[in-house]
């Protein structure tokens, strides 16, 4: 017994010895903090917060930069612009991963990686290849399949409301219009979601999103023992727990592995994200080798498919160290179907809350919505509004400064996506910001979007408390209202920044826009009897209405 006893003693004194030196990153560095408790790390402190809420409790504590750990994973809170961009463009290739998911494999070498996952030589490879999906020609050619989509929404809204004004939970009928859109636009696949409220597509995307959540059991336990993390995956495969063995994820996969299948038997070429996929489809799993054998600093942030002006603002600012050989465009076939899972749920929860959130804003704002209608309004007298997938109704879309400040200024209010904008410092040996910080290699960047989005000092023109579209407006000399952006290049963060920016923001920035100016022109909207506000918010990948956006729809008179 004795024996036992001092066996467990000399165990508990490693470990307890081992997370002690490892939770002491921080403080060696001369990096404040809340104090870390020895097993869960600050994770305990998660317990029944927001968490976003709390990344601006602690900075008002411990200043723009400070650390915390969950469980012995260091993160690094930045709260100041600059050494985001720093971070983002100017040290790219020591920044050039995401922070890993608690139970998320070896993006190295696990075949099932989506671009969202991928780093180094990988990333580049899979963002270079499915860029040209997103480029202003495959946009235009694109809107008349969303615009259908839209066209679709409108009328299903008009009936429901033919009797009048009507109370409706409008993020749910969104949420069917976004995965409309994607399912035509990205697969070549015309679905009955719109109609069907039990579409058993949307049904497992909704229960697998609702579930998804940073504080579940087994994603607490991964992180407070991360060190043994290999051998909690193992465990978790073996007994059929792992995520990607949910059982809603398996039937999302497999449909769109049937879809992928049906689409390499058809002999109609579409231009659409799957055939862009396909093209670049290869059986040769050796380039995931080659990946691997780059430098793990051969990353240049250059990108293929954009603009140069879009280039240049992409790029790394440090010494390219580049290989000649040529940047291969090649997927493998796990690849081509984790490109196309990223992109059904990225597309579907991201365009959707996005649009709930603004229309629930028209609701508690109705002069904005008054502003908003009058904008549009006008585009629509010189534009026949039946004439679905009109070239020239997009073209007008560029030309609506009012509307595309509402944009930026609801997604400055509600930075949906602010959990998974961070970055991991791959850097062997670590490496210094311009403050003198010393970043050591592991450590997770981690922005404090909402704190960047509601700092006085940045926002500096109106009240970044009050809701206002003008901020990001000014008048030109002819006294026309001209956009002009925020004060910062990242100090607006609801799609991340840099190289890793969202692939997808410019076509979920379209959606948007479209959507709106077709909803704007044909209904009014205000509070209802539930309408909630502020939103009750559930905070999983992204921060989404939990309750639902309800309000009272109306038909405008023209």
């Amino acid at each position: 017994m004795f024996i036992l006893l001092a066996i467990v003693l000399v165990l508990f004194s490693v470990f307890y010895l081992f997370r002690r030196r490892k939770l002491s990153l921080f403080e060696k560095h001369g990096i404040k903090g809340p104090t870390p408790n020895i097993l869960f790390g600050n994770l305990n402190e998660f317990k029944n917060k927001v968490s976003y809420e709390l990344l601006l409790k602690w900075e008002q504590e411990y200043g723009k930069v400070y650390g915390y750990y969950e469980g012995t994973t260091p993160n690094l809170v930045i709260g100041d612009p600059d050494l985001i961009q720093e971070v983002f463009v100017k040290q790219f290739s020591n920044f050039h991963g995401r922070k890993l998911f608690p139970l998320q494999s070896n993006p190295d070498k696990d075949e099932k990686v989506s671009m969202f996952i991928a780093r180094g030589k990988r990333w580049k490879r899979l963002r270079n290849t499915i860029n040209p999906a997103f480029s202003e020609s495959k946009m235009r050619r694109m809107f008349p399949l969303i615009d259908e989509s839209i066209d679709s929404f409108i009328k299903k809204v008009g009936q429901q409301i033919a009797d009048g004004p009507m109370e409706i939970n409008v993020q749910e009928l969104l949420q069917r219009l976004t995965m409309d859109i994607i399912c035509k636009c990205a697969f070549g696949v015309d679905t009955n979601c719109q109609v069907n409220v039990n579409d058993p597509f949307i049904v497992s995307l909704r229960k697998f999103l609702g579930g998804f959540t940073f504080s579940n059991f087994k994603a607490v336990v991964a992180l407070v023992l991360s060190d043994f993390k290999p051998i909690l995956i193992k465990i978790l495969e073996l007994t059929n727990k792992r995520p990607s063995q949910n059982e809603d994820l398996k039937k999302i996969r497999q449909t769109l592995i049937e879809v992928i299948e049906a689409r390499k038997k058809s002999s109609v070429k579409r231009f659409d994200l799957l055939q862009l996929l396909l093209d670049a489809e290869t059986p040769d799993v050796k380039i995931l080798d080659e990946d691997n054998m780059c430098p793990i600093n051969d990353h240049s942030g250059k990108l293929e498919g954009h603009s140069e002006e879009e280039k240049t603002e992409q790029e790394t600012v440090e010494p390219k160290r580049l290989t000649n050989q040529k940047d291969s465009k090649l997927l493998t076939t796990e690849e081509v179907i984790s490109q196309a899972n990223l992109f059904l749920f990225a597309g579907y929860e991201t365009s959707s809350t996005a649009l709930s959130f603004i229309v629930h804003t028209f609701a508690t704002n109705p002069l904005i919505q008054e502003k908003l209608q009058f904008e549009i309004d006008n585009v629509f007298q010189n534009i026949d509004q039946t004439d679905v997938g009109s070239l020239e109704l997009y073209d007008s879309i560029a030309k609506l400064p009012y509307l595309n400040a509402v944009i930026y200024e609801v997604l400055r209010f509600y930075p949906f996506a602010s959990i998974v904008v961070n970055r991991a410092c791959l850097k062997s040996g670590g490496t210094y910001l311009s403050n003198g910080t010393h970043i050591p290699e592991g450590v997770n960047i981690i922005p404090n979007v909402y704190s960047i989005h509601f700092d006085k000092d940045i926002w500096n023109t109106v009240d970044p408390n009050i809701f206002a579209p003008e901020r990001f407006l000014q008048s030109s000399d002819d006294k026309e209202l001209e956009f002009i952006g925020p004060p910062h290049q990242f100090a607006w963060l609801p799609f991340g920044a840099g190289p890793r920016n969202c692939i997808g923001q410019r076509f979920a920035i379209m959606v948007i826009k479209a959507t709106l100016m077709r909803f704007v022109h044909n209904y009014q909207v205000k509070v209802s009897k539930n309408t909630e506000n502020p939103l009750t918010l559930r905070v999983g990948a992204t921060i989404t209405p939990k309750n639902g956006v309800h309000i009272e729809i109306s038909q405008r008179n023209h």
